[in-house]
């Protein structure tokens, strides 16, 4: 949803007067398209990845495949950043998507798929245990 056609609407009604609106949303949404293009990646075999795109993997610029299969292990309780990972073990012990969890879910009932899967965890994250 985000590329050429929605930066050129924002720039049109943000107007000529408010550049910095246009120049902030060509970032965001290049950044956003980029993310999308590094987590294919993570998905994408070594033989069908450019050199390039695997020594940035293997750089820990992007996720690369053995990382983000964390991401996509049940019961799916950690392991959310899908773009280099490098955020992962930060915000994995200090229970951030746990916490989410529990503010998304007290503001729309809507439950995370681990607690799904995984009840215990339910019961676990909203008696506050925000721990893996």
């Amino acid at each position: 949803p985000f590329g050429i056609p929605t930066v050129t609407l924002i720039s049109l009604l943000a107007g000529p007067s408010h550049p910095m609106i246009s120049f902030f949303f060509t970032i965001f949404c290049g950044m956003e398209i980029l993310s999308q293009e590094f987590h294919k990646w993570s998905h994408m075999t070594v033989s069908q990845l450019n050199p390039v795109i695997l020594g940035m993997q293997n750089a820990g610029l992007t996720i690369g495949r053995s990382p983000h299969a964390k991401h996509h292990i049940a019961p799916f309780m950690g392991n959310y950043c899908i773009v280099s990972g490098f955020c992962n073990e930060v915000l994995d012990k200090s229970g951030f998507f746990r916490k989410l969890e529990r503010v998304i879910y007290s503001m729309n009932g809507v439950e995370a798929n681990s607690w799904k899967i995984d009840p215990k965890l339910k019961i676990k994250t909203l008696s506050g245990d925000y721990s893996l």
